[in-house]
């Protein structure tokens, strides 16, 4: 039981970022034993800081919780971390890594369009970036290498979508 909270986020009841670490231990054992195949999607979410300095950090927590629902349904085969704040980890196996593309095409459409619904309150506009990795035998030594190609991915479409923003 005490190890079951130590390993899970408070708020959102996904595991967290010592849960991730250990996780990663195990996939770094994988891929140290050639038998490694997974994909990490990196996901951060978009204008928590925003929401939290003009509605209220209880809004900012159901903006955080709302996204979290949505990156489980998505990935619904998959570990979900949350690593920090309004950042979180997917990774990838299975059945979910065989359809990679097909949910990162989802993600993407739903915080698109949740992002652009002027009908829900600025705290239900679920805004995030993603950035998907596969791993990579032949360049990827630990799992923290296909972790940061994700999350240079991650970082240049937030980049690309503050460039879009019309409000």
């Amino acid at each position: 039981m005490l190890s079951e909270l130590a390993s899970k986020d408070a708020l959102t009841n996904v595991r967290n970022k010592t849960s991730y670490d250990h996780y990663v231990e195990d996939l770094d054992r994988q891929i140290s034993a050639g038998k490694a195949e997974f994909a990490v999607a990196m996901i951060d979410l978009n204008r928590l800081k925003a929401m939290n300095d003009t509605y209220g950090h209880e809004r900012g927590n159901e903006y955080i919780k709302a996204s979290c629902n949505v990156i489980c349904h998505i990935f619904k085969h998959s570990p979900v971390f949350r690593i920090g704040g309004d950042e979180f980890v997917a990774i990838l196996k299975d059945e979910d890594y065989r359809n990679r593309e097909t949910l990162l095409r989802e993600f993407m459409d739903f915080f698109k369009a949740s992002a652009e619904n002027k009908n829900a309150e600025p705290w239900q506009r679920l805004s995030a970036a993603i950035g998907m990795a596969d791993f990579s035998p032949a360049t990827d030594k630990k799992s923290a290498d296909t972790f940061n190609r994700a999350d240079q991915i991650m970082y240049k479409n937030k980049v690309e979508m503050k460039a879009n923003r019309t409000n």
